[in-house]
Order: C-alpha cells, then sequence, then structure tokens
C-alpha cells in the first residue's frame, strides 16, 4: 500500500506505544491535559483509578463515578483509556452490588488500599476478602496498595509527639517491611477467595521474595513498580521535603537495585507510573512538617524516556 506519510526514523528507536496502567487524572489535572502529557512521553492508552476518594475530589457510589468519569473521558481525552475501580472503607457494604455492575460496564479490575486508614481510604480485611471473593466469581481482577495501615500510624504518632517531624523520618515511618507485610497478607488472602492479584507500585526489594513465593505456591500474581522506584532514593526527601513526598516512599539504592533485576528476571511485569498533578507550592503546604504534606509525583510524561534511558 501507498503510505500518506513516509517518516525517516534512521539512526533512531521506533518504540510501540505505552500503557500506563496506574494513573491518577486528579488534584489539578483533567483528562484533556493529562492526555497531551502522557502523549508526549510516549504513552497511547491510560488505565486511571476511580471510586469514592475524597482525596481524589470523588465522592459517592463507585458505579456511578465511573460512568460520570467515562462520560467526561470521551469528551476531553486525546488518548485511549479504560478504567479500575477503587473501594474504600466506605464501599463495604455495597460491593455486592456494584463489582457486578463495574464488570458488566467492562471495568474488571477493583483496587483497595491497606493503608491510609485515617484519609478514610483503607478498607478493612473483611473488606478486602470479599471484594476478593466478589471479583473473582466475576472474572475481575483484585489490586492492592499493600502497606500497613496501623504501624505506619502509631510510627507517625509517635514521632510527632517526639517533635520527629522533618524529612528524615518520612522514610522511618514507612518502613519496607509495612509493605511485605502488607503484600503478604493480600497474598494470603487471594489464595484463601481464589483469586488472582495485582498489587500495585511495589518499592522494596522485601517484597520480591514474597512474589516468588507466592507464585511459586500457584497464586495468578501480576506485579508493578514505577518509574520513581527505579532511579530515585530517600536522598531526594532529604534534599526536597514534601516535593519528594510519595506513598510508597521512596527508598534506598538497593532497593532500586533489586527492583531492576526483578524487571529483567520478570519478576515484575508492568511499569506505570502512579502520577497525579499537584503543583510545588500543593506540595509545601505542610511546612517542614513531613507528615502534613500531600503524597504524589507528576511522572507520567517521564515514564517511558525515564525506564528506558536508565534500563
Amino acid at each position: 500500500r501507498e503510505a500518506s506519510r513516509v517518516i525517516d526514523a534512521s539512526g533512531k528507536y521506533v518504540l510501540p506505544g505505552a500503557i500506563d496502567s496506574h494513573c491518577h487524572p486528579v488534584y489539578l489535572d483533567k483528562m484533556d491535559q493529562y492526555s497531551i502529557c502522557a502523549a508526549f512521553g510516549g504513552i497511547t492508552t491510560l488505565i486511571p483509578f476511580v471510586g469514592n476518594v475524597s482525596g481524589w475530589g470523588f465522592s459517592g457510589y463507585t458505579t456511578d463515578l465511573v460512568k460520570e468519569f467515562i462520560e467526561e473521558g470521551e469528551r476531553l481525552s486525546h488518548l485511549d483509556f479504560s478504567v479500575h475501580g477503587t473501594y474504600v472503607g466506605a464501599d463495604e457494604d455495597t460491593l455486592e452490588r456494584s463489582v457486578p455492575e463495574l464488570v458488566r460496564m467492562g471495568v474488571i479490575s477493583f483496587k483497595v488500599f491497606l493503608a491510609y486508614r485515617r484519609r478514610g481510604m483503607a478498607i478493612s480485611d473483611e473488606g478486602m476478602l470479599k471484594m476478593m471473593d466478589l471479583a473473582v466469581n466475576e472474572g475481575g481482577l483484585p489490586m492492592v496498595h499493600a502497606e500497613n495501615s496501623c504501624c505506619i500510624d502509631h510510627l507517625i504518632d509517635r514521632y510527632t509527639a517526639e517533635g520527629k517531624t522533618s524529612a528524615e523520618w518520612y522514610l522511618p515511618a514507612q518502613p519496607n517491611i509495612l509493605e511485605a507485610e502488607g503484600l503478604h497478607r493480600a497474598g494470603v488472602f487471594s489464595q484463601v477467595a481464589g483469586s488472582p492479584l495485582y498489587p500495585v507500585h511495589l518499592s522494596t526489594r522485601e517484597a520480591l521474595p514474597l512474589v516468588r513465593e507466592f507464585r511459586e505456591k500457584g497464586l495468578g500474581l501480576f506485579t508493578e513498580t514505577c518509574p520513581h522506584y527505579l532511579t530515585l532514593t530517600n536522598e531526594e526527601v532529604l534534599k526536597k521535603g514534601a516535593v519528594a513526598k510519595v506513598g510508597p516512599p521512596l527508598r534506598e539504592q538497593q532497593d532500586c537495585d533489586a527492583l531492576w533485576g526483578a524487571l529483567a528476571d520478570g519478576t515484575i511485569d508492568v511499569v506505570a507510573s502512579d502520577s497525579g498533578g499537584r503543583t510545588r507550592a500543593q506540595k509545601m503546604v505542610g511546612g517542614d512538617n513531613i507528615f502534613e504534606g500531600p503524597y504524589g509525583l507528576n511522572t507520567h510524561e517521564f515514564m517511558v524516556p525515564v525506564v528506558w534511558s536508565y534500563g
């Protein structure tokens, strides 16, 4: 066939468009400018999380929120997109209705949080198990933010009471073992439910042996990390404070190295951005108290070039 346009790519790499399977067009972003920014970075498909999360600007019944988001996205987005459903503690009584509704709409993946109880986001163990059971019965995929909220809140309270609220105390308040504990708990629950599991944004070297162990036991486990966990460390938080605050935290170089190894050998399946739009001023609203600043990094425009360059 005759092409309508010929591009001379001599001396260049030609890569397929990327799918960003973990993204947040919230805060200052909507799907118009978010999708333009993603396209500049080589992304051609976005899969945002939508649910009853007040911190993201959503409030209401998850099925209704997903419908509204899709309608808005069809008007605004310059890229293809799909949606992950998201459930918090307040949604536990409506899971039986919402999960089948979303599956019928074509939304087949559902995220819950084990962290951020005080922000109203964490789900109970009973709620997580119920979601997993419903999801597998409908052919869906449970997803989990695997960190231990109880221990994080305890450590933040302890350090705050001791006046330890500067940037150096952020990582100690969310240590590696709390991601490992959350992943182990979610993996055990998914075995009980007989469901697959997609733990998002793995950030620690301690999580990787658990992934391998669960797979050896036959668990359908799909894993993800993010460009910032591959290339940045806690040194950024020490230098920049809340500007570099993200959850889970940036870790240490040993964790970056272990994640690259896991990506190379297939232990990690997916790199996704976990990007949400905030300004520097918004990030610094807590002043010098690292625990008061909001979470989040703007990473989706840079995901493909950063991972390609460093990988």
